[in-house]
């Protein structure tokens, strides 16, 4: 592709300096990559940075031309394979970066390569907040969340990245720039925004997301204990049904527990119940009246609010999490997230400790995002063995189990993750995968935007 990139660099919409060769991305943190589980790349493709959608635009047009597939880059945090290590050129949108706020809307258009530690802190200076928190808030980007479909740890209060979704601006795989203007709500036809979130760059690059903000509110905060994990997700259940203004709300089995409390706040085998609510300060004091109340009736345990400052102190992930946690090749560390039905979600984590057991030591499981109608589990994995082989089996026949576990459960594929290479061959077979194939193939009927979820049999197809 060299002759290529000398027409590209040429390109007049690009400027002198968006050209990046010698560039190293993050190309993501999958733990199947950083343990070799899956095979590196041999080479990292070049990397593009154009400064607005018009650059954008002129290189997906050039990749037309040159028969070249491309994909767009973030901040490399994505953990599920979601960056193609063998296409043409990456897009990196780290120079779309700019931030409008709308006040009187209350509403924010933000380049798609800004990151949420950014963003956060320009709306946190107006009194204003997205609400958006992942663990990954200072490592990911407003592009990233929209292309798979993100949440962030208030997801009670704020919803998700498709909840705050009100406009945005993206280049189709023609090259064209569409753009559709902040809307409150628009009723009949497609959902194009719906149909961008969470198709992972397979449909469009975006260059820009228009977000809903709201005001900073007051926060209140209860801890308890739970003697078992089901009493717990009953109180998180009723709770989430009660119509209270709640914030976050998270639920760790006994062995996470002990990792995230503050030390000594729980006896032994106890599961840590933390819950916040938000609004004016009255409205927040009455809500964790009535949270506290409601959690003593389910049978749990006060504990001082201190209880979860640990998790506090430590919740947002720095660049290179997921690298530090797997340096050891006879230990690999990763994540899985599903989302179960209430009616479900006890006896799924029950079933996930016995069958794990030696799979993971230890095992951590978490109920991190909760709705009326269900709750998202969170498992952590410790996948050891006495060489990276046992090691590599042991984490393959983990998540093969967690997946089977869950879908037997009535639970999802993927909670906010996204797909990913790790999930597609699981994708593949879901009728969401089918019409988003076909859809695909007639924007992109020459494939020019990579997408690992929807383009090739993933690579290790059989380890997920």
């Amino acid at each position: 592709m060299t002759a290529d990139l000398v027409s590209l660099a040429e390109l007049p919409e690009l400027g002198d300096d968006a050209m990046r060769p010698d560039a190293r991305p993050r190309l993501d943190e999958w733990p199947a990559r950083l343990q070799g589980v899956v095979e590196p790349a041999g080479t990292t493709p070049p990397v593009v940075a154009p400064a607005d959608a018009e650059g954008v635009s002129a290189v997906v047009r050039w990749a037309n031309d040159a028969g070249a597939r491309v994909q767009p880059l973030g901040l490399g945090s994505n953990v599920v394979g979601a960056v193609d290590p063998e296409v043409d050129l990456l897009v990196s949108l780290e120079r779309i970066a700019d931030i409008e706020v709308d006040d009187v809307d209350q509403t924010v258009s933000v380049g798609a390569g800004c990151d949420g530690l950014t963003l956060e802190s320009a709306l946190e200076q107006r009194g204003l907040t997205l609400g958006h928190y992942p663990q990954s808030l200072h490592v990911s980007t407003v592009g990233g969340w929209v292309a798979t479909r993100a949440t962030g740890t208030y997801s009670a209060y704020h919803g998700g990245i498709e909840r705050l979704l009100v406009g945005v601006e993206y280049v189709d795989p023609r090259g064209e720039i569409v753009r559709v203007a902040p809307r409150p709500r628009a009723s009949g036809g497609l959902d194009l925004l719906g149909l961008l979130c969470g198709s992972e760059g397979s449909l469009g690059i975006v260059t820009r997301a228009m977000l809903q903000v709201a005001r900073r509110h007051a926060e209140r905060r209860c801890c308890a204990a739970f003697g078992d994990l089901a009493a717990g997700l009953a109180a998180q259940r009723e709770l989430s049904q009660s119509g209270l203004p709640l914030g976050l709300v998270r639920l760790y089995n006994a062995a996470e527990s002990r990792h995230v409390a503050e030390p000594g706040a729980l006896r032994e085998d106890e599961c840590l119940l933390v819950v916040t609510t938000l609004g004016a300060a009255p409205v927040a004091d009455a809500a964790a009246g009535v949270a506290a109340e409601a959690i003593a009736a389910a049978g749990g345990r006060a504990l001082a609010e201190s209880a979860a400052d640990p998790w506090f102190a430590n919740r947002y992930a720095g660049f290179g999490f997921m690298a530090e946690r797997n340096l050891d090749p006879t230990r690999i560390f990763d994540t899985i997230e599903v989302a179960l039905p209430w009616s479900t979600a006890a006896a799924c984590a029950a079933e996930l400790e016995a069958s794990l057991g030696e799979l993971s030591r230890p095992l951590y499981l978490h109920f991190s995002h909760v709705y009326a109608t269900g709750v998202c589990l969170y498992a952590i994995l410790f996948a050891e063995g006495e060489d990276p082989a046992q090691a590599q089996a042991r984490w393959t026949a983990a998540w093969a189990a967690t997946l089977d576990i869950a879908a037997r459960r009535g639970g999802t594929l993927a909670h906010h993750h996204g797909i990913g290479a790790l999930r597609a061959e699981r994708y593949a077979r879901t009728p969401e995968a089918d019409l988003h194939r076909r859809i695909a193939a007639a924007c992109d009927p020459r494939g020019v935007l990579a997408a690992p979820l929807i383009d090739r049999e993933p690579v290790g197809a059989d380890r997920a």
